[in-house]
Parts: structure tokens; C-alpha cells; sequence
């Protein structure tokens, strides 16, 4: 039986199988140490996609990284996942939402998986309070020879900060000198709109250059604002915007705007912006805000530049931006909040379908609505 099972592995290898035994676990860490001494962002394939659901943390909060292929051929055996705080110590837990065949430590951790996958959520949190940033650092182990370490990091601010101070008493009468330590524990009030999610999905119909854009959101108040930005840098700041607002009288409007270079707010566009900007059917329903538009009628634009910001185009790749805030008295959009904003390392086209989310799990919630 032992050979039979022997002579089956071996099949599966040589017909394409990578097999991923405790050795192989042990060559793939050497090989993520020898990249963690390095920094050449020109190895890091565009053929993987790694979005996080929150760019600040708090304990006891999920924190969910989206893990997925962008080439249809390609798929992944495992990921290497570490959190480091600002002494580079290792802090918090992981969990993996994939099938494991394996999990290692190394220099954080190794999670081998059952099969080749696609697209994997792991989720880290922590417990207790942490002092700082927290850097998260993603490695995809495509297989026993590519391993993809350095390309994917992101830093997480506190919602919580601790500051300590020591004070000196010294006892004339004992002589001797007593530490008494104080410890100060801040906690920051979350946003309006830190319980907000995001789901915005797009499709392209090529025979009429046509692209029909979806936003569905839970937990939107009333006064409050949600805005997805198309930027050509990872950044907040420079993007085209489209905020959906659902106002006082829970009337749900979708408006347009640009922000050329820093503009705060952002300002109306000009008839040269890119595109036609077509309003469809809002509906606020169990809670759920959606807004609806259509994007057409470029090629038919003599398009010039806006300031630095390029007019919008279908075919120009774009880093997708997600804020929101609440509105004033005259339903204006008041500035976003720190824990409300996320500026997505990825890439996407209007002429392409789309799906962009925001604190919500990958492939496992779809809160689109049917037009």
C-alpha cells in the first residue's frame, strides 16, 4: 500500500502536480528569507491581485487580506504571512479560509494548501493592545519555484494608543527610590461610517462601449456619503469620483465630480472630463444603498487634459480609491475619516468587468442587486 501511495505521488508530480512535502516547506522558507534581504519591486509579478479590507486596526478586529489571481492559467499552492509591529516583533493570530495541507513557521507563517487555488482570505487580528503601526507582509508561493516575497505590504495604524510615562519618588526617610509607572490608554472614537461596506461592481458591453456601474452599501446613514475615486496612483487625492449620498430625507443621489491635485473637497467636472455621465435608478431597500450610472460616449470626446489629471478613458488602467464621510447641513461631503478611506494596490479598467470591495469578504458576500 505504502508503494502504491508512493508511485501515485510521484505521477501526480511528474504530470504537472507540484508536491509540497516538509522538505519543499523548508527550501521555501530559506528562499522567503533570502527575499525578505532584498527589495526588487521589478520581480513582482502583475499575475496576483492582494487587497486589504481596512487600512487601520483595533483589537479584536478582523482584518481580512484578499488574495486572488488576475491571469486566467494561473493559480497558487500557498502563501507566507507575517505581522510585525514597530520593534519587528510578531504580533496577533492567523487564519487562512482555504483547505491546508500544511503550516510552517517562518519568520511568520507558511500555509501550504490542499490543491492549487485561485483566490484565498486570511484574516489576522489581535488581541491585545498594540503599541503603533502594524506592518503586514504577504509572499505567494506560486510554486516550489516561484515565490513572490516583498511584493505585497501594507501598513495598518492604531485605532488605540498607549502612552506610558515613569515617574521617580525617592523616600528620604528608607532611601531608596520607588519606579511608579502610569499608563495612559487613548481610545479613538470610530468614525460615523466605520461600520460601512462596500460592493461595486461593473460590466462592459463591447458592442456599445458601454460601461454599467453598480454600488451597493450597507450601514449608510442618513448624511452620510460614499465615493469610489479612479486614480492613476496609489494615493488618496488625484482621481475621477463618483459619490453616491444618501441625504437627511433618505433620497439617494449620485453625482460626479473630479479631483485634479489635491482638491478638498473635490469640484464638478468640466464637459471635457471623459465620457458621459448618465444617472440610472437609486433605491435605498433593507438597508441597502444603491446607486447605478453609466459610462459612454468616449470615443466621440476631443478629450484634453484636466490640470494633471488625465481625462477618464475605458481602456487606462486605474487604482481604485473607496472614502466616506458624512454630509453637512447643505449636503456637502465633509472630509472622509482615517479609518474610512482605502487606496487599493490593484488595478482596474472600465473596459473591462469588475468587482471592488470594501470591508467585506472576498467571494463569499455579493450584495449586487439586479437592474
Amino acid at each position: 500500500m505504502n508503494i502504491f501511495i508512493a508511485a501515485l505521488l510521484i505521477l501526480s508530480c511528474i504530470s504537472g502536480i507540484k508536491c509540497f512535502s516538509s522538505e519543499n516547506s523548508s527550501n521555501i522558507c530559506d528562499e522567503i528569507k533570502r527575499q525578505q534581504r532584498r527589495a526588487d519591486l521589478s520581480l513582482c509579478p502583475s499575475k496576483f491581485s492582494v487587497n486589504i479590507s481596512s487600512s487601520s486596526y483595533s483589537v479584536g478586529e478582523p482584518i481580512h487580506i484578499f488574495i486572488k489571481t488576475t491571469a486566467l492559467d494561473t493559480t497558487f499552492h500557498g502563501v507566507h504571512v507575517v505581522a510585525l509591529d514597530e520593534n519587528h516583533l510578531q504580533v496577533g493570530s492567523w487564519k487562512m479560509n482555504a483547505k491546508k495541507r500544511d503550516e510552517n513557521s517562518c519568520n511568520g507563517s507558511i500555509y501550504i494548501f490542499e490543491k492549487a487555488i485561485t483566490n484565498t482570505d486570511a484574516i489576522w487580528q489581535v488581541s491585545t493592545p498594540v503599541v503603533g503601526n502594524i506592518a503586514i507582509k504577504i509572499a505567494i508561493i506560486e510554486d516550489d519555484s516561484a515565490i513572490y516575497s516583498n511584493c505585497y505590504n501594507f501598513i495598518l495604524t492604531s485605532r488605540v494608543s498607549m502612552n506610558s510615562s515613569n515617574i521617580d519618588v525617592e523616600d528620604a526617610a528608607i532611601n531608596t527610590t520607588t519606579i511608579v509607572t502610569t499608563t495612559t490608554v487613548t481610545v479613538t472614537t470610530p468614525s460615523p461610517t466605520a461600520d460601512v461596506t462596500v460592493n461595486v461592481t461593473w460590466s462592459f458591453a463591447s458592442n456599445t462601449n458601454i460601461t454599467s456601474v453598480s454600488m451597493a452599501i450597507r450601514n449608510l446613514k442618513s448624511s452620510q456619503w460614499v465615493a469610489i475615486g479612479l486614480g492613476q496612483n496609489v494615493a488618496m487625492g488625484e482621481a475621477h469620483v463618483f459619490m453616491c449620498k444618501r441625504l437627511a430625507n433618505d433620497e439617494i443621489i449620485i453625482n460626479r465630480y473630479v479631483n485634479p491635485g489635491d482638491h478638498d473637497p473635490p469640484e464638478r467636472p468640466q464637459p471635457d472630463a471623459g465620457g458621459v455621465f448618465t444617472p440610472g435608478q437609486q433605491q435605498f431597500t433593507d438597508g441597502v444603498v444603491v446607486c447605478r450610472f453609466t459610462l459612454s460616449n468616449f470615443a466621440t470626446q476631443i478629450l484634453k487634459q484636466v490640470q494633471t489629471l488625465e481625462p477618464l478613458s475605458q481602456s487606462r488602467q486605474y487604482h481604485p480609491l473607496i472614502a466616506m464621510g458624512v454630509l453637512d447641513k447643505d449636503n456637502n461631503a465633509e472630509k472622509h475619516s482615517a479609518d474610512s478611506r482605502v487606496a487599493k494596490s490593484d488595478t482596474v479598467q472600465l473596459n473591462q468587468n469588475e468587482v471592488i470591495l470594501y470591508r467585506i469578504p472576498e467571494v463569499k458576500t455579493d450584495l449586487t442587486f439586479a437592474p
